[in-house]
């Protein structure tokens, strides 16, 4: 299974893999998805573990899913390949890893204006004071 994504955008934590699981209730290891990425003519393997705990599950296609494998924030042109056996009678999903909109972007802006607003504050020509 090969799968294109796009680049992922400033301050966004990537995407996870997700998937159905096992009857047991247990989360396969990243191991048994055997997925890569490759960007351009790097390749990278997918073996960092999400941790379900603090990324809890999802629902797709009418059932809950849990999350395997960070993917990571990935470049422009990226593809994700996963080939291990597990995939045979499974379904995966590359869902983002946070859903919602990150405040990160927002923060950094209200923290740059704040900063020139001090800056005027401290600069005594911004003030009209000729020292």
């Amino acid at each position: 299974m090969e799968h294109s994504v796009q680049a992922t955008p400033w301050f966004d934590p990537g995407a996870t893999i997700f998937t159905i699981p096992l009857p047991d209730g247990s989360i396969p290891q990243p191991e048994r998805l055997d997925c890569t990425v490759r960007e351009g003519t790097q390749e990278r393997p997918l073996q960092q573990r999400a941790d379900a705990d603090q990324l809890g599950s999802r629902v797709q296609a009418g059932s809950s899913v849990v999350p395997v494998v960070v993917v990571g924030p990935t470049g422009p042109g990226a593809e994700i390949t996963c080939t291990g056996a597990y995939l045979a009678n499974r379904e995966v999903w590359l869902l983002p890893t946070l859903p919602s909109t990150s405040s990160t972007p927002l923060s950094v802006v209200i923290g740059g204006v704040g900063c020139l607003g001090v800056g005027l504050l401290v600069n005594p020509r911004a003030r009209g004071s000729r020292r």
